[in-house]
């Protein structure tokens, strides 16, 4: 009896070990590496970790599959775990942020990446923290969580004592709208006002939302896209009282 259930065990381990180096070839064959970090210490993790950014390896003008995010132990040429945050095909930015400092300051890594469109496609984020309970990285923010082409985001570890991200977004009149008189229009780079994500973080849920507000103001976004967030931190802050 033992011996059947030690001949059991070991061909789940194999067939474990085979999936897994299927999975590195198929990734290998499809994917390439685009940005790679280091994390560990800097996180608070036992051990040293190595997170990979892949997009695809393909000679198309533009990707077709999604990024892929994976993450490895230091020494281990086999991810222990990979995510497709999203649909996005674009590899933009990967790094590590803090995004706590309240109580225990808290790092994650930022994924950004893009969707191709014309005219410019919108920017996904997605945050990445290990969970003891579970033994796994975890996104905490909401899914598909993105910001416009002509858009803007800022986290913040600490804003009226609390982790913040805010995510600032254009409202515009579409230009083949018909209701709206010539001297309405607005084009894309044209001054807009702006709809204004504010997102708590809440310790076991991460990231929730909990205001927008639309901007008395219109901003240009060639000019003044970088100065947003920091014009409208006043009325921000009355939300997080």
């Amino acid at each position: 009896m033992k011996t059947k259930l030690y001949i059991l065990l070991w061909s789940v381990i194999i067939f474990g070990l085979l999936c897994g180096f299927a999975a590195d070839r198929s990734l290998a064959a499809d994917y390439k590496t685009v940005k790679t970090i280091y994390i560990g210490q800097n996180m608070s993790l036992p051990s040293e970790w190595r997170v990979v950014a892949y997009e695809e390896n393909a000679g198309k003008k533009y990707p077709v599959l999604p990024v892929k995010l994976c993450f490895l132990k230091q020494n281990s040429e086999l991810p222990k775990q990979c995510e497709t945050p999203n649909t996005s095909e674009i590899f933009f930015s990967l790094q590590t942020i803090k995004f706590q400092e309240q109580k225990q300051p808290q790092k994650g890594v930022l994924l950004e990446t893009n969707s191709y469109a014309i005219g410019g496609g919108p920017h996904y984020l997605s945050l990445w923290v290990f969970d003891n309970g579970k033994q796994k990285f975890m996104n905490i923010l909401p899914s598909n969580t993105y910001v416009g082409a002509l858009g803007t985001y800022r986290f913040f570890p600490s804003l009226q004592n609390k982790s913040v991200l805010i995510i600032a977004d254009p409202v515009r009149l579409l230009d083949y709208n018909a209701d709206i008189d010539d001297s309405n229009r607005e084009t894309i780079w044209s001054p807009h006002q702006y709809i204004i994500y504010i997102y708590k973080y809440v310790q076991g849920r991460g990231f929730v939302m909990t205001k927008s507000f639309k901007t008395a103001k219109k901003y240009d976004p060639e000019a003044e896209i970088d100065q947003i967030i920091h014009l409208e931190i006043k009325r921000i802050k009355t939300f997080l009282k």
